[in-house]
């Protein structure tokens, strides 16, 4: 929605953010010690409307535009998928599992609404075309565990407007 050099541009989208992580340590089983290492990855899949408010600046081929806003986020679906290789005197095991992630207050569930701040920029040619980059970052900590964890993304798009 167009204000002049300005426009308000609100949205709905479903997407994934997610990460990956090391994972490393000792653990104590049947009397015996291990030592793995591993890698984590985590998936979260989002129902997300962010609220962004563009300034525009013509240019030759078109308008460069630059902004930001809020966005909120509703958690739909996720999986948390671990692989490990484990050691003990010579023998190694590898293990991996996948699990759906549950959204909820326990202590392993991660928390359901995710929110923080969209920047936004790009440039939309006179054609129509359009090319954009954005930074979101969460703020919501999304972990019931005492950890941190955040959304931190970093996205690209290309695009067309009818306007």
């Amino acid at each position: 929605m167009g204000l002049g050099d300005w426009s308000f541009k609100p949205g709905l989208l479903y997407n994934t953010k997610g990460g990956r992580d090391d994972v490393a340590g000792t653990v104590a089983n049947n009397g015996s010690s291990y030592t793995y290492t591993g890698t984590e990855q985590l998936n979260f899949n989002y129902v997300e409307v962010p609220v962004n408010l563009l300034y525009h600046f013509p240019v030759v081929i078109g308008k460069i535009f630059l902004g930001g806003g809020p966005y909120v986020a509703i958690g739909t679906s996720g999986t948390d998928a671990l692989s490990t290789t484990a050691t003990n005197n010579g023998v190694t095991a590898f293990n991996s599992t996948s699990t759906p992630v549950t959204f909820g207050s326990a202590v392993g569930d991660f928390k359901k609404i995710d929110y923080g701040i969209n920047l936004t920029g790009g440039l939309s040619l006179k054609s129509g075309l359009l090319f954009g980059v954005g930074y979101s970052t969460g703020l919501a900590n999304l972990a019931n565990d005492g950890s941190t964890l955040r959304n931190n993304v970093i996205s690209f798009s290309v695009g067309f407007t009818f306007l």
